[in-house]
């Protein structure tokens, strides 16, 4: 079984819209690819309720009408690179029944503390599990980003469940792995209680098998979007000695482009290289045309969300 247009899903989440919602979303139009944006109440007081949740339920009910594939995306920080038939025949070609993740940067210090502040951290309380991630490799990464995952519905499915007993396992201090008296020592149980991609770095400790983290750059790269500042995005594709394969300016052979969190990085490379509809230059026009082009989706494919045409 293969993904086609027809049963796969591309499901955003967001709770307000901006500019750079917008610069993702015109990507997402220019590749012919239909969004199922979720949008839940901006009030939701974790990533974990925000994201996770909303996704896992919205693909469950369209597994039910017959879709079998998924790609997830943040709303506000990526960029389409390729056409949706590119982008999903370069999924079933690198695709070996694991959920599909992007990968961070080698030496990511997303925050693995026990403090509970969202972005603390401590590096040498992070180091020592990035390394044990990582395996003493420093030029790719094994340390997934949760920005952008793709796989088959049930596979999705499966491996949240997975995550929720991993949590459960961690709260609970029933971990089944050599280094879980290092982690109760080191990690905050609130922080994987309300982060997912904390919550999936857990998990791949205690299942690298239900793991494909794209270290090679294949499908998807987490890039930094402002230092692209070359004539051609080609020339980013190629590691060279002053772009190594760690670097964040090198995207490989990458459909889609992550920017980690800085949305703010999308909108240079986005229009340096042409890579959005030329549509129109005022917020209103924006949202207006992100209206009809929502509207237009959702009466077509009759998802959870009904947006009124003007």
């Amino acid at each position: 079984m293969k993904a086609t247009p027809d049963n796969t899903l591309f499901v955003t989440v967001r709770t307000h819209r901006t500019n750079d919602f917008y610069v993702t979303m015109a990507t997402a139009r220019k590749n012919d690819i239909y969004v199922d944006v979720l949008t839940p109440n901006a009030g939701v007081p974790n990533f974990w309720e925000l994201k996770t949740r909303p996704v896992y339920q919205h693909i469950s009910q369209k597994r039910k009408e017959g879709k079998k594939y998924v790609v997830y995306f943040d709303a506000y920080d990526v960029i389409f690179l390729n056409h949706r038939d590119a982008i999903l025949q370069r999924l079933n070609d690198v695709y070996m029944d694991r959920v599909l993740f992007c990968a961070d940067y080698p030496l990511s210090l997303y925050p693995y503390t026990k403090s509970d502040g969202w972005y603390d951290h401590d590096q040498l309380k992070s180091s020592w599990l990035i390394d044990y991630i990582q395996h003493g490799n420093k030029e790719t990464s094994n340390l997934l980003n949760a920005g952008i995952y793709a796989g088959r519905i049930d596979h999705v499915l499966s491996l949240f469940d997975t995550v929720g007993l991993t949590k459960k396992d961690f709260l609970n201090r029933k971990l089944s792995i050599p280094i879980a008296e290092r982690l109760y020592e080191d990690l905050s149980s609130e922080k994987v209680k309300i982060d997912d991609q904390l919550a999936l770095w857990l998990n791949m400790l205690v299942h690298p098998e239900l793991y494909h983290i794209d270290s090679r750059k294949e499908f998807v790269t987490v890039g930094v979007t402002n230092q692209m500042t070359a004539r051609s995005i080609d020339e980013y594709r190629k590691p060279t000695k002053h772009r190594p394969l760690k670097c964040g300016t090198n995207i490989g052979d990458a459909m889609i482009i992550h920017s980690a969190g800085g949305s703010h990085r999308n909108m240079g490379a986005v229009y340096r290289y042409g890579l959005h509809e030329p549509m129109c230059v005022s917020f209103d026009e924006h949202q207006r045309l992100d209206e009809r082009y929502n509207h237009a989706f959702y009466s077509r494919y009759n998802t959870l969300q009904k947006i009124t045409d003007e």
